[in-house]
């Protein structure tokens, strides 16, 4: 979450930014945190999608990525996740 607030405070206050990043879901059990960062059969922290979760996170604020199109992440996402058919979680900003 600290990566989220320091590329946000790029363009805003950080209270603007912390006020923004609380619209983001909590329960790890969600997307876009299963798979990604939370193994809910394990009950573990990942750390290998770090990279996808923040752009992930970042796509849910409606910040734009420099990083990858919607498209690129979807299937970054997908992959990841190990679902197909998965698709972006829905923007909360």
């Amino acid at each position: 979450m600290t990566r989220i607030i320091a590329r946000l405070t790029k363009d805003m206050s950080i209270a603007q930014a912390t006020k923004l990043a609380a619209k983001l879901p909590t329960d790890l059990n969600e997307a876009p945190y299963k798979w990604l960062m939370w193994d809910p059969n394990k009950k573990i922290m990942l750390n290998g999608h770090k990279v996808t979760i923040r752009e992930v996170l970042l796509y849910m604020l409606d910040q734009k990525s420099t990083n990858y199109s919607k498209a690129t992440l979807k299937e970054r996402y997908r992959r990841e996740t190990g679902n197909e058919t998965a698709v972006l979680p829905e923007r909360v900003a």
